[in-house]
């Protein structure tokens, strides 16, 4: 271990670029036209960032970039000499007459560290209450194993494998994996071929993120576990926007090893029993009916029984392929099965409203008629006991029933679990799906069986666990005590006040109305509630700290408002607090109106005409709320974002690629667009969509520009158009097709942005869901933040679409239930999906790291800021600056932080370094966990005339005392608006 932190930290070391200033910064005030003139050399080419402060504030963005052939205005290309000039105006385009207290800072080489996570911290990894269950088992030391997913009626989305202790407490997340995972012992996982980040698996899926192809779209029961631990799990099923796909079978084992089984070429539920030996298995229901081909196929009514290895293909154990029956060797629809230790098997004959036993040779020796439909069924290994839960067909009730054996004439225990009517998704009974939302689990380990029923549809079951103590002639329900009701949410919507750090957001419960809305203060931590309410859909706050919400349907004209920090509409000049947008679609999902507010008070606003085709265009408002009569930008297929900076330029993201790439260069296509695991060439297979769904983010000038389609490649174009393709999707057979456009007025494109859903998607028609929804942002500086899912980071650019640096890398942080591990990846990333920035802060909505949260989807939010390796500041010791200026220069070298040794046990020394340029302020060093929560104070004062030069000894231990375990922390000295921080690494 120790080795493994050693050569972390020496590779992060080595990442550093020495980049420094040969000559000033000097600063010229020129009275012929009131300007400043900024004057520094670079040593080497390097990422600037030059600023105008007003009190420590910074008051105008001058310029920011990479320097080199490509760096945008006003630095001077190819030059590592700069000489900017300023015109003395704010960001607002607002002469500062006022010079008190103004200064100006150079900053070179940023980089993005990891701050804290901004989800409310009283919240515990993870309550699977907002999840639906897609099966469990019980180990040996009575913990429960869930396969959770979040929208399992649907069938598209990725589940996780969590682990609970018998008493409901978290243990951790088995599945997805962790980073520091040995992806040796991963087998059937992809890795993206992109070396040098740690570990990077590839995403898969069409609509919802997944990791492992096992988990996406689990269906229920599709799990099982052996005598010696090992869990048995196929992977998804049909749903409501995926087709068949191949079952992919994995073995994971307790310490997550992962072991590829069979690949079945049919698809259809089917469910699992280990034979007592745990070298075979049983499957039941393969092939089976669905609702969504109302048919079932050849493969139907049967029970099959397949080996462990990959080559394994399933062999008939009882039943007649395709024919369904009444009698002793015939089934109609086989659901439940089960073993006992003798290699009996036990299976739910479902539309026969009985159970089967069957010898170790699939000839029936018992028949158990039952009240109602079985459907799962668990036996236990020594008493023979028998659990089923079954649906009443009359009553539309789902009832738990013990029956003592298969000889017996009625149940010894009974359970009503409520009328269908109380948690199906339809008033007229369960239909196909919904009986699937009911999954059991039998721990058998104790002096009494406890049975564990499930439900996969979160939000309409009042429950989503219970355990149910068998007594005997009763059982006694409980709630595991994590696992119990509460009313969770998902993260709906973020967007932030860029000048005041300020970050707002409101939490949804299952697609219904906002449960919860509130705003968390990035510089003080103080979480507030505001106003927003269930119709808050999009909200989007403006440079001058307003908001705006844009609201719309499709029946009723769309329109936006502008409100103040109350939530209260502010007129327009027309005397109105609404302003008509054009003609907009609507869904209920994302509401595609994006606006984007420029520092004049104007807006622009994304507009989609219809759900699919080319059909979306930015319009723009003048700050009355008129319309202006012409788009900005028209053609666009299936934009989802649109931004502007203080220049006027226009970034949109939309799924248009530079002609002939389908996704960036650092993806081979041999390994990337093929990349789910042991792929056929039966109908439903496809590679890696998620890959083909990457998008470009293209900048257009003020004068904005347009798209049109072409008929092919050679399609003639005039001088102002580039040829680029928009990626379709499956159409039949064909996995990957592209349609071809003209694009005008473009001046940059970085293609990077993931996921961004197709221009025509056969499944989805247009993006729908949040998940193929992204947000990129761009800050006062112009420089935009990325999000790119299928890598697991984010990419911070310049103006010009240079990449200045990229932050985040896979890890499931939940793996070690929520513990820091040393040799992990600072800043966990899984699925980054919205990115918004602001002055000091850059804020990540993750949909995978569940790290103190339950939510849904966007279940954490993190707390990133800039760092820079270099920074100096010119202006006098007050900051006024009058002629030509006095250099008092701050090099970042003078405000340092070191700790050593690093990693330490039992003790760190840390030494701190503030200059005598910050007389006066007060400083502070404090050190932190890995959720942003303070852990100790272990320095403060008021930097005198000379600086402050001080070095402290710290012990591991927290403010009261308390030895605290191995992991990471943060120190972080802090002095005014300067502060510098670094991780150190507490070992065992």
């Amino acid at each position: 271990m120790r080795i493994s932190i050693l050569a972390t930290l020496l590779s992060l070391a080595a990442l550093v670029n020495a980049s420094t200033l040969v000559s000033g910064p000097t600063l010229t005030y020129r009275s012929t036209d009131k300007s400043w003139l900024i004057d520094f050399t670079v040593s080497d080419s390097t990422d600037v960032s030059v600023e105008a402060l007003k009190r420590g504030l910074v008051v105008a963005h001058i310029a920011s970039g990479v320097l080199g052939a490509n760096a945008p205005l006003p630095l001077t290309p190819n030059s590592l000499h700069q000489a900017i000039v300023w015109d003395g105006k704010d960001d607002f385009g607002k002469t500062i007459t006022d010079t008190t207290g103004l200064a100006f800072r150079v900053r070179l080489n940023m980089s993005v560290i990891f701050d804290k996570y901004v989800n409310r911290q009283d919240r515990r990894i993870p309550s699977i209450t907002s999840w639906g269950i897609g099966g469990m088992v019980v180990d040996s030391n009575r913990n429960l194993y869930v396969i959770a997913t979040p929208d399992m009626e649907k069938g598209r989305t990725s589940g996780r494998l969590f682990v609970y202790s018998s008493t409901g407490e978290y243990v951790k997340t088995l599945l997805p994996f962790a980073a520091d995972a040995d992806p040796s012992k991963l087998e059937g996982v992809v890795f993206n071929p992109d070396e040098g980040r740690g570990l990077n698996p590839t995403m898969h899926g069409q609509i919802q993120e997944g990791i492992m192809p096992n988990l996406l779209s689990v269906r229920s029961m599709t799990i099982d576990m052996n005598r010696a631990g090992q869990i048995i799990i196929a992977s998804g099923f049909a749903g409501k926007y995926t087709d068949f796909r191949s079952r992919y079978i994995s073995f994971v084992n307790k310490d997550g090893e992962i072991k590829s089984g069979p690949l079945f070429l049919r698809g259809g539920d089917l469910q699992f029993a280990f034979t007592p030996e745990g070298d075979s298995f049983f499957i039941s229901s393969f092939g089976q009916f669905t609702r969504y081909y109302n048919s079932y196929n050849s493969d139907s009514n049967c029970v099959y029984k397949c080996g462990m290895s990959v080559s394994s293909q399933p062999i008939l154990f009882s039943g007649e392929r395709g024919v369904a029956g009444s009698d002793s060797s015939h089934f109609k629809r086989p659901w439940g099965i089960a073993s006992d230790a003798a290699g009996n098997v036990y299976v739910a004959d479902h539309n026969n409203c009985r159970i089967k036993k069957l010898n170790r040779s699939g000839k029936c020796i018992g028949i158990l008629k039952v009240i109602g439909k079985p459907m799962v069924l668990k036996v236990h290994p020594v008493t023979g006991h028998i659990y089923t839960t079954q649906l009443d067909t009359i009553t539309g009730s789902i009832f738990v029933r013990k029956y003592t054996d298969i000889d017996a004439t009625a149940p010894s225990i009974t359970l009503s679990l409520g009328q269908s009517t109380t948690w199906a998704s339809t008033t007229s009974g369960l239909n196909v799906t919904s009986h699937k939302a009911i999954v059991m689990a039998l721990d058998h380990y104790g002096d009494s069986a406890v049975v564990y029923v499930g439900a996969s549809m979160p939000g309409i079951v009042q429950w989503n666990v219970m355990r149910l103590a068998d007594a005997g002639t009763s059982f006694i329900s409980t709630y595991p005590k994590d696992l119990a009701p509460t009313n969770p949410g998902a993260l709906s919507l973020m967007t932030v006040d860029q000048k005041n750090d300020v970050v707002y957001l409101t939490e949804k419960k299952n697609g219904e109305g906002n449960v919860a809305s509130w705003s968390y203060n990035g510089e003080t931590g103080a979480l507030s509630s505001w106003w927003a309410d269930d119709n808050t859909m999009k909200l989007f706050c403006a440079p001058s700290g307003l908001f705006y919400q844009p609201s719309f349907s499709m029946r009723d004209p769309s329109f936006y408002q502008k409100k103040n920090a109350a939530g209260t509409a502010i007129m327009f000049a027309n005397g109105t607090n609404k302003s008509q947008l054009g003609k907009c679609w609507g869904d209920r999902f994302t509401m595609k109106s994006n606006l984007s507010i420029n520092y004049d008070g104007s807006v622009l606003a994304l507009e989609h005409l219809n759900r699919v085709g080319d059909t979306c265009q930015v319009v723009k408002y003048d700050s009355a709320g008129v319309r202006d009569s012409t788009p900005l930008l028209k053609g666009f297929p299936n934009t989802i974002c649109v931004k502007s900076d203080r220049k006027g330029n226009v970034f949109v993201a939309a799924n248009l690629k530079p002609q002939g790439k389908i996704y960036p260069d650092y993806l081979s296509s041999a390994t990337f667009m093929n990349s789910t695991p042991r792929a056929s060439t039966v109908a439903g297979t496809y590679g890696n969509l998620l890959g083909a769904a990457y998008g470009s983010v293209l900048k257009f000038g003020p004068n904005g520009g347009a798209v049109r389609k072409i008929s092919n490649t050679s399609a003639p174009l005039t001088s102002e158009e580039i040829r680029m393709d928009a990626y379709l999707g499956r159409t039949g057979n064909t996995m990957y097709d592209n349609d071809r456009f003209a694009v005008s007025g473009l001046q940059k494109s970085f293609l990077g942005m993931s996921p961004v859903l197709p221009n025509r998607y056969t499944y989805a028609g247009a993006s729908d869901c949040n998940c193929f929804n992204p947000v990129f942002d761009v800050d006062a500086h112009g420089r935009l933040f990325v999000p790119d899912a299928v890598r697991h980071c984010v990419y911070v650019l310049d103006n010009n679409m240079n990449v200045i640096t990229m932050f985040g890398s896979y890890d499931n942080f939940d793996n070690q239930g929520g513990t820091a591990v040393a040799n992990r990846p600072s800043i966990p990333l899984e699925y980054p999906h919205d990115v918004h920035c602001t002055d000091k802060a850059i804020y990540v909505g993750n949909y995978g790291t569940r790290y103190y949260g339950d939510w849904t989807h966007s279940s954490s939010v993190l707390r990133t800021v800039p760092v820079y390796e270099k920074e100096y500041i010119v202006g006098d010791s007050t900051g006024v600056v009058s002629g030509i200026a006095k250099n008092n220069m701050l090099d970042k070298s003078q405000f340092s932080l070191q700790a050593s040794p690093n990693p330490f046990n039992p003790r760190v020394n840390i030494d701190v370094r503030l200059p005598g340029v910050l007389k006066g302020q007060q400083w502070k060093l404090a050190l932190y966990d890995v959720g942003g929560k303070l852990v100790k104070i272990i320095g403060s004062g008021k930097v005198s005339a000379v600086g402050v030069e001080a070095s402290f000894s710290w012990d591991g231990s927290d403010m009261n005392g308390h030895a605290l375990s191995s992991g990471q922390f943060m120190a972080r000295i802090s002095c005014g608006t300067y502060q510098q921080k670094k991780m150190i690494v507490k070992i065992k």
